[in-house]
This record gives structure tokens, sequence and C-alpha cells, in this order.
């Protein structure tokens, strides 16, 4: 819950400044509430269904190097890939291969076919080693402050390209931060198609906003929110942690800033050429 309080912390945080900003400007028609509702709404919706996917529908165990299995997938299910973190002994503390693992997980169903590459890391400092009241070396593999902050990447979140039974089996393994995996068909997110749509709505309506009612950088406040919604779909896990927030949410002040930006600025451009033709 601490997660999903996150993105509802930093998603009114991006649209206060919006909101602020109009005011002070004096500008804040009806459409600028009308686009301001859905676009905070998505990436809380989005951020809810990727944290809280509820039980998965099935899931495939895989014991590396060769593991199969097979798998369910309904319609409208997203692909989790967990680990089962590796346990370790005294004499693998200093093998750097403990804190990552790269896999390559394959799917085949009937006339479809999907791979899956991704990594699973240890957590930040979960490994320690200290000395024991007897002199001896002791080894504490308990999450420290930063693990728990942080967290381990031992999920990942893929869109299925397909449904039904499909074979899968791991294609390629390598490194010993974990043991195995699993990977589950859960409930997915908001659809890429339906967010996408979504974005180009609402940046549409900014881009109108601030070429014809003289609102300030709508298209890329907006572009960044609906962005917001849809990397968090598409990357978030249920055990993703805040840092999985913190890093969705500054790629897409990046991304969806600059693209709604450069939106806006030939939107204004043309619905001006346009404006300019009308007074003529």
């Amino acid at each position: 819950m601490t997660t999903f309080a996150a993105v509802i912390v930093l998603t009114i945080a991006i649209a206060a400044t919006t909101v602020l900003r109009m005011v002070r400007n004096g500008t804040t028609p009806i459409l600028f509430w009308l686009i301001l509702v859905p676009a905070v709404v998505s990436p809380m919706v989005s951020g809810w269904m990727a944290l809280f996917p509820g039980e998965p529908a099935a899931e495939a165990p895989l014991e590396p190097p060769n593991g199969r299995s097979t798998l369910s997938i309904p319609k409208g299910h997203d692909l989790i890939v967990s680990a089962t973190i590796a346990e370790i002994g005294l004499a693998d503390v200093d093998d750097p291969g403990i804190q990552l693992t790269d896999y390559v997980i394959k799917l085949s169903g009937t006339s479809w076919e999907q791979t899956l590459m991704g990594k699973i890391k240890r957590g930040a400092g979960s490994v320690r080693v200290s000395d024991g009241r007897d002199g001896k070396a002791s080894l504490s593999t308990e999450p420290s402050t930063m693990t728990m902050l942080w967290g381990e990447d031992r999920q990942d979140r893929f869109r299925a390209r397909g449904i039904g039974l499909s074979q899968v089996w791991i294609g390629n393994w390598s490194g010993g931060a974990a043991s195995a995996v699993t990977v589950q068909a859960v409930p997915g997110t908001p659809s890429r198609r339906v967010l996408l749509g979504l974005m180009g709505v609402l940046v549409g309506l900014a881009i109108l906003s601030d070429a014809r009612l003289g609102t300030d950088r709508l298209a890329a406040d907006f572009g960044v929110l609906t962005c917001a919604s849809i990397l968090i779909a598409e990357q978030v896990t249920p055990d993703g942690g805040i840092r999985a927030i913190l890093f969705t949410l500054a790629f897409a002040v990046i991304g969806g800033g600059i693209v709604g930006k450069s939106l806006g600025a030939l939107g204004e451009f043309f619905i001006g050429k346009s404006v300019d033709a009308e007074s003529a």
C-alpha cells in the first residue's frame, strides 16, 4: 500500500503544479478541468491494477537450467515473472555472480510464440558478513534498511502475445541471484491501445486549450501524466517497490514532457496559422 500511496502523492504533486500555474495566470477554462480529471486518475488506475492484480489465473514454476512447464493464459491477462532469491553460503559472498541473474524464457502457443528476457537482482545490502561472539564469521541475508527501501528486482511484467495453453521453458540462464522463477498469468493493466488513445485525446485537447484559450504548457503537463499511466501499466510489478515508481515517473517527466511540449509547439503553430487565415 505504501507504493500505491507514492503513486497518489506524486501524481497529485505533478497536477498541483499545473493547477497553481493556471490559477496564477488566471487561465482556468472549463476545458482545463475536464482534461485534468482523467489525466490525474489514469496513473492511479494503472498503479492500482499493476500493484494489486489479484490472484494469478495460472502459473508455471521453472527451475534452471532447462526447466519446462505449461501455462494457460486467459484473455486480458499479463505475464509476471517472479524469482526465488537463491540462498548462499560464506564461500559465495565475494562472488559477483550472486548479485544478478539474466534469464530468457520462451513461450509457445497455438500459432504464436513469445520470448521473455529480464534480469533478477539481489537487494542492495541484503548480504552481510559479521563477526560472531565466538569470533567466527557469520552470514546475514536479512533485508537492510536500504533493501527494504529500494527492494529487490525479482519481478518483471510482460504483455502476453497470445491466449490459451502454451508451453513454457527456460531458453537461457546465467548468474546466481535466483534459484528458480515462476511465470504467472495475472489480470492485466489497462491495454496499451486504450492508454495511448487516452494520451492522444487529452494531449490534443490540451494543445487546443493552449492555442485557443490561453492556457500555458498544458500539453507538456498532461503528456507527463498520461505517459506515467502508460509506463506504470507496462513496467510496474506487484513487488516493484517505491524505487520502481520513482524511476517510472522520472522517465514519464522526461519522455512525456518532451513529447507533449513538442506536440504542443506544433499544434500551436498550425492552429495559430489557421486563426490568422480566418482573421484575414
